[in-house]
């Protein structure tokens, strides 16, 4: 036999014999021997355990130990091996035995590694230790390394250290971790603990790794059951580690376990991962605390999973390039049930910056592929939702109460809502749509319904971040009413940026459609926003001005083009009714403000106005003129203002106007009074013009019934009949109204009485005129012409009549022309001043009043000064002064004088057929010289009485001379020589031939003179004389009797036909110039006494019979 070597054990002899022969002749010895070796030994091994005891120490045992022991284990355990490279002895402070296996490996049947530990050490049971077994009680496994794999098939492998791998399902890791304690190696083990642990798991489901480092697991088991408690931290993609403690309690008879779980601070994302059931949670970025508890069927598969969790803030992010979408967390409970694959809510409360919400329902794991779900039907019910930033709502805002159905497609990320219904008191609102993300994308189509909201719920409800523009016009905008049929669709990435499209009805709405302008109230219609276009349209409403008149606008509409345009354009079409004083209420508001630089406001006209246009402005806080645009048209009806023009009521049945930035125009027929006028208003309201006032262009009826309306003093007898005049008004504020004016006088007759003119009505003129309108109106300038008239003056009124109109120039009917001044006298006829000038009574139609006996109304005054006046050709006065009356004529008195400084009067009478003049002077001779009448008179008492005919310029006239003389008449000289009474030419030649009395009867009209009969009479020489002298060419065709020693042969009077013709006397001839008239005599006429004279001459010119 050979000696053990140091790493065997002693081989055991197996013969009983030899046994006992050897111990026989020995047995005392031995016994001795072997007490004392037992004794030493035993004192040996106390002091080394005690010494190893309290130091701590271990020994290393044999090699030979080692494979004993690997041995005995190996053979111990049913399935697997197990392998060691050494073993270390200790004792334990209570003096208990401990190992330590230093790297430990464990394979499965197949010889595939399943754990790999730097070592395991624990007490170990001391009788089977001594029989070579090797039975733990504690195990201590520290410096573990463990691969957790889950394929794509959601199958299991095991790696322990650096291996390869067992494979299996759930059901088989438990079947493999229950073998090692359900009679194998850890079978009679108490406590198993590991230190130091390290896990990685591998997902190939989702791609993942995760890796827990420094690990500690306890396990505790009884015959039944094992219990397994695992805390570590995770490494969870942040600056803090999520922290895991695991319990796992599996029973040794079947594969069936439970599994509780709790975590602090893991990615929720992590926790998504392990099971199907929480598969949504990876959708979500944020940490979470939660607490679960799992039941796993005896087939791997959970039959139950329930507990709580409390996500944290983060964000939910579908994909790892979407953008996050935050949110401030979620807390609730959920319950798991495999059979309906479904996982209830309960409790559930999500918060986030707008709110809170809570909520209870049921998950529905759907789409499977692998054992995973590719989408979640949810159907949630909203318990209570209150969204309190202020960020996002003016004021707190509660859901009372609400459900929803929707699914969610986990991969791509999508939302499809079948219906969102929330409920606020009455008010339900509406929702659907769908939610994708691609990429960094996000992408929305949401769409809303509400059947009826009033506006202030609205208001409360709409968040800040939705459509802002649009929110926000309707915030200040719309006070108060109710929307129905609400329909709203959102499109685009997020609800901040998304484009809202949104349709409603309207009902009892007040709404503001600019800023400084009064709601419209009591409204229904219609708000749209499309493609970025804002819509509202009144069907119906009023808007009360601020003097309390209420305009329907009902058909009007606002429109905002582009939405995202901050302070951008809008555009009001408007269409109002109602009485004008209310429109001018609204244009009287900022920013318009019409009236803002004339004297005019609301109340300056009063009817009814219907109106449409369209205003564009920019939608600020404050909107200047300048940036309106507005075009409104429209009709005035039934209007009545009496302060356009003072003193005066404008009324009109229609007048039509138009509004833009630069001026608003009124236009159409009225009446100035009693006037018919048609006229164009035009009012500035541009910033650069508007304080230039305001301008009325148009016709107006010149007639009676103008000079009444502007007391202008003219009556009928000056101004009759009607004729349209263009005219312009000037309304510039605090200044008196200005007016030009011009008419071609047609349809309107005029007549200055007592001058004998007049102009028919249908016979044409020119009137020009500028005037000043106002309580005293006044004609600046005023240009008159007509056939047979033209004047220019000036005009002012007074107390409501005629002042004095002045015409510097007066040109009438071809016989003045003179500066004239008319005089208003109240409700007494004007009175009429010349003032120099000159008059030509030749062409003079001076009217008739009738006879001098009739009747006269109240005196007409006529001051007349001339600086010359034409009785008929050749015969002119100078410095003429007349006062007379035009009272049913001309009558009065005047003074005049001749050239050469004679003076005379006369008296002015009116007949049947006119003016009747008697002139009177002095200085009779010179008189008739100065007149041109008689050249060779000399003194005498002169009376000249001029009777008209009826006929113009025509007069039958007397004369009558007494006590003059005739002096260097040449053809009296000739007459005398030819009769040779040398006596007579001697005093013709001296102191002159004196006449006792010189009279005649004559007809005067323009053209000549013509001599019915004269006669001057002397003691020494008698004459008489008919005939004609053409005043035209000044020549003469008189024929008459010169009958010498009148004083004698007067006394044959009684015979003769004439005045101054005696029993004897020569007929002669005067014809040719005035000046050298051709004389002739006829002898033979001396012997024809008396009548018999006529043989010898023509009949003497004859007086109309009347």
């Amino acid at each position: 036999m050979t000696e053990p070597t140091e790493h065997e054990p002693p081989s055991r002899p197996t013969d009983a014999s030899s046994r006992a022969a050897r111990w026989r002749p020995r047995r005392l010895h031995f016994h001795l021997g072997i007490w004392s070796v037992l004794a030493i030994a035993a004192v040996g091994l106390f002091l080394t355990l005690a010494s190893m005891s309290l130091t701590g120490r271990a020994i290393a045992l044999p090699d030979w130990v080692a494979e004993r022991v690997e041995t005995e284990l190996n053979t111990a355990m049913p399935e697997g091996s197990i392998t060691l490279r050494r073993i270390e002895l200790g004792v334990t402070p209570k003096g208990r035995p401990r190992l330590r296996l230093v790297d430990v490996g464990l394979r499965d049947a197949s010889g595939l590694d399943i754990a790999q530990l730097n070592s395991i050490e624990g007490g170990v049971r001391l009788a089977p230790l001594f029989q070579g077994e090797f039975v733990p009680r504690t195990v201590i496994l520290s410096g573990a390394q463990v691969t957790f794999r889950r394929l794509a098939d959601g199958s299991f492998a095991l790696q322990f250290g650096q291996g390869d791998t067992a494979t299996g399902n759930l059901a088989d890791v438990l079947d493999e971790f229950d073998a090692v304690f359900d009679g194998g190696i850890l079978a009679e083990a108490v406590h198993v603990e590991a230190l130091g642990l390290t896990i990685t798991l591998e997902d190939a489901r989702t791609g993942r790794i995760w890796q827990v480092t420094d690990g500690r697991l306890v396990v505790g088991q009884t015959d039944k059951i094992v219990e397994t408690e695992v805390s570590f931290d995770v490494f969870n993609q942040t600056d803090e580690l999520a922290e895991v403690e695991l319990g796992l309690r599996t029973a040794k008879a079947d594969s069936a376990a439970t599994l509780s779980i709790s975590f602090r601070n893991a990615a929720a994302r992590d926790i998504g991962a392990q099971s199907a059931a929480l598969s949504f949670l990876n959708l979500i970025d944020a940490p979470i605390d939660g607490a679960l508890r799992t039941t796993i069927a005896g087939d791997g598969t959970i039959s139950d999973l329930a507990g709580a969790m409390e996500i944290k803030e983060g964000a939910i992010k579908p994909n790892p390039t979407s953008h996050p979408v935050g949110f401030g967390g979620a807390k609730g409970y959920l319950d798991y049930d495999p059979e309906q694959q479904a996982l209830q809510l309960s409790g559930l409360t999500f918060t986030s910056d707008l709110g809170e919400i809570e909520l209870d329902g049921k998950l529905m794991l759907a789409d499977f592929q692998n054992d995973w779900p590719q989408s979640v039907i949810g159907q949630i019910r909203v318990n209570r939702a209150s969204f309190t930033t202020p960020e996002v709502f003016d004021a707190p805002v509660t859901i009372d109460r609400g459900f929803a159905d929707f699914r969610v497609k986990l991969s791509p990320f999508s939302v499809d809502i079948g219906q969102v219904v929330l409920f606020r008191g009455s008010t339900r609102f509406n929702l659907d749509g769908r939610i994708t993300a691609a990429g960094d994308e996000w992408a929305m189509a949401l769409n809303a319904h509400i059947p009826s909201i009033d506006v202030p719920n609205l208001k409360q409800v709409w968040p800040k971040t939705v459509a802002p523009k649009p929110r926000d016009w309707m915030f200040r905008n719309v006070e108060a009413g109710a929307l129905r049929d609400v329909h709203m669709a959102l499109r685009g990435p997020s609800l901040k940026s998304a484009v809202l499209m949104m349709g409603a009805e309207a009902t009892g709405a007040q709404v503001r459609v600019m800023k400084q302008m009064p709601v419209v109230h009591d409204s229904s219609g219609h708000m749209s926003l499309a493609n970025q276009r804002f819509v509202v349209g009144v069907d119906q409403g009023t808007m009360t001005a601020p003097n309390g008149m209420d305009m329907d606008v009902s058909g009007s509409s606002f429109t905002v083009p582009d939405v995202t345009v901050k302070q951008g354009p809008a555009q009001a079409d408007v269409k109002i009714e109602g009485p004008v004083q209310g429109a001018f209420a609204l244009l009287e508001l900022p920013p318009f403000e019409v009236f803002k630089n004339n004297d005019f406001g609301p109340d300056v006209a009063t009817g009814r106005v219907s109106a449409h246009g369209t205003v564009n402005f920019l939608q600020k806080p404050v909107i200047p003129i300048e940036d309106i645009q507005f075009d409104v048209a429209g009709s005035v009806f039934d209007v009545r203002t009496d302060q356009i023009i003072k003193g005066s009521t404008l009324t009109a049945e229609r007048l039509d106007f138009t509004a833009r930035p630069e001026a608003i125009e009124v236009t159409g027929p009225g009446k100035i009074g009693d006037v018919d006028v048609r006229a164009t208003w035009v009012q500035p309201i541009a910033p650069e013009t508007a304080g230039q006032g305001s301008t009325v262009e148009g016709t107006i009826t010149v007639g009676q019934a103008l000079v009444e309306e502007f007391n202008l003093g003219l009556s009928s007898a000056i101004l009759d009949g009607a004729a349209p005049a263009q005219f312009t008004a000037r309304i510039v504020p605090n200044q008196p109204i200005t007016l030009t004016a011009s008419s071609t006088l047609v349809g309107a007759r005029l007549a200055i009485p007592g001058t004998g003119w007049s102009k028919a009505a249908g016979t044409s003129g020119q009137l020009d005129l500028t005037a000043t309108l106002g309580p005293t109106p006044t004609v600046e300038t005023l240009s008159l012409t007509a056939p047979g008239l033209s004047a220019s003056g000036t005009i002012t009124t007074k107390s409501g009549g005629l002042d004095r109109a002045s015409f510097s120039r007066v040109r009438l009917g071809g016989w003045l022309d003179a500066p004239v001044t008319l005089t208003g006298r109240g409700n007494a006829p004007i009175a009429i001043a010349v003032r120099g000038g000159r008059a030509d009574l030749r062409n003079a139609g001076l009217s008739s009043g009738g006879s001098s006996g009739g009747a006269r109304g109240p005196a007409s005054p006529l001051d007349l000064t001339l600086d010359e006046l034409v009785i008929a050709e050749g015969i002119v006065l100078q410095g003429f002064r007349g006062n007379f009356d035009l009272s049913g004529g001309l009558r009065g008195t005047f003074t005049s004088q001749v050239s050469g400084g004679a003076q005379l009067t006369g008296t002015v009478a009116q007949t049947e057929n006119g003016a009747a003049y008697r002139i009177n002077a002095a200085q009779g001779g010179e008189i008739l010289r100065g007149l041109n009448l008689f050249t060779k008179a000399s003194g005498g008492a002169l009376e000249v009485v001029l009777a008209p005919t009826g006929q113009k310029g025509t007069f039958e006239g007397s004369v009558t001379l007494t006590d003059t003389r005739l002096v260097e008449a040449p053809a009296m000289a000739e007459l005398l020589s030819a009769i040779s009474v040398v006596g007579l030419l001697d005093q013709l030649d001296g102191p002159g031939i004196g006449f006792s009395e010189v009279k005649g009867r004559f007809n005067l009209s323009p053209e000549r003179l013509t001599l019915y009969s004269s006669s001057a009479v002397s003691a020494s020489l008698g004459l008489s004389m008919d005939g004609y002298y053409n005043l035209g060419s000044n020549t003469l065709d008189m024929q008459g009797t010169l009958s010498p020693f009148y004083l004698i042969n007067s006394l044959g009077r009684a015979v003769s036909a004439r005045d101054g013709e005696g029993l004897v006397g020569f007929n002669f001839t005067l014809t040719g110039p005035a000046k050298k008239p051709n004389v002739g005599i006829n002898p033979l006429s001396i012997l024809t006494p008396g009548v018999l004279r006529e043989v010898f001459r023509r009949q003497a010119p004859q007086q109309p019979t009347p």
